[in-house]
């Protein structure tokens, strides 16, 4: 296509798209360059979290599959069912501000409370000291998602929660990245606008209700569970500091642009998935190489704000 350019440097070629958000045409013109030249590598200017974002918002069945989950991308985790029986080794997907533990090592006995299945309740001195155990999603009309759970296990003084998966498939991105919206439903809930002080894990949906039929047969020290917390580059930020972002960018005029294109559902950036799920088929890597807005913002304000080496 004619929005296509192409560089060659030291016996490579790199295939520069241009694009326009807005544009129909836009994934178009992906699809065929990635289809037409097979590059070694697709890269798109977006973050991570942005990508997690959209993929989100895509309607089921229309864009294809999300890519599978990197194994070292999970958090192992080790559960010991049986006195008699090695531990049983879990990959398991982390919550976003897991990262906020970095390098710690969690155990203690695993604990399930059947009268607050979905972790929906606050939690009392039951978990202290413990790792809770919880189900997935929760109660109708009751908000129990990943970070409510998670403030309420830390009411409890729980060291981590283990949420046993459901039927559905490990999701790809981490745990509670959620829209903005979605973030100040849970600050409603809990009056908390940080991060949740303890971590989260998703359990695999057959072996997590393993680890619950454990905890129904009330063996004194088990189940036990133990994980030391990785390491995360992965963007996070708080509800204040999203809050703070987002007022920067509708002074900025940004915000209020993007708020007149959603005003009138117009797609923004289909290109990327288009260029994620092309690239994903014919078995290509496909990597984001933007800033991620807390780097964004970071750069910005160090370029304004009235410091010596800015006068």
């Amino acid at each position: 296509p004619y929005s296509c350019g192409v560089v060659e440097a030291n016996g490579k070629e790199l295939f520069l798209v241009a694009t326009v958000h807005i544009s129909p045409r836009a994934p178009l013109d992906v699809e065929a360059v990635i289809a037409e030249t097979s590059p070694d590598m697709a890269m798109i200017e977006l973050d991570e979290e942005r990508l997690d974002r959209m993929r989100a918002r895509m309607p089921d069945g229309t864009t294809g599959e999300s890519p599978a989950n990197k194994e070292e991308e999970l958090q192992p985790l080790s559960v010991k069912l049986s006195s008699e029986e090695p531990a049983m080794e879990l990959a398991t997907q982390r919550a976003v501000w897991n990262g906020e533990f970095a390098g710690e090592t969690v155990a203690g006995d695993v604990v399930f409370d059947p009268q607050n299945a979905h972790g929906a309740l606050l939690m009392g001195d039951e978990v202290s000291g413990k790792l809770a155990l919880v189900r997935r999603g929760g109660p109708d009309k009751r908000l129990a998602s990943f970070a409510v759970k998670a403030h309420h296990a830390a009411m409890g003084g729980a060291r981590a929660v283990l949420v046993v998966g459901d039927e559905r498939e490990m999701p790809t991105c981490r745990l509670g990245t959620g829209s903005l919206f979605a973030e100040l439903k849970v600050f409603l809930h809990t009056w908390n606008c940080g991060f949740p002080r303890v971590p989260v894990l998703l359990l695999p949906h057959e072996e997590g209700q393993q680890i619950l039929e454990t905890c129904k047969q009330a063996v004194p020290g088990l189940p036990l569970a133990e994980f030391e917390v990785l390491h995360d580059s992965y963007p996070r930020s708080t509800l204040r500091r999203r809050l703070c972002q987002a007022c920067a960018l509708v002074f900025s005029g940004i915000g209020i642009l993007y708020g007149i294109i959603g005003l009138f559902d117009v797609e923004v950036g289909g290109e990327f998935w288009a260029a994620e799920t092309t690239a994903k088929a014919k078995g290509i890597p496909c990597v984001c190489i933007d800033y991620d807005m807390n780097k964004f913002w970071g750069q910005v304000s160090t370029a304004v704000l009235p410091t010596p080496s800015n006068l």
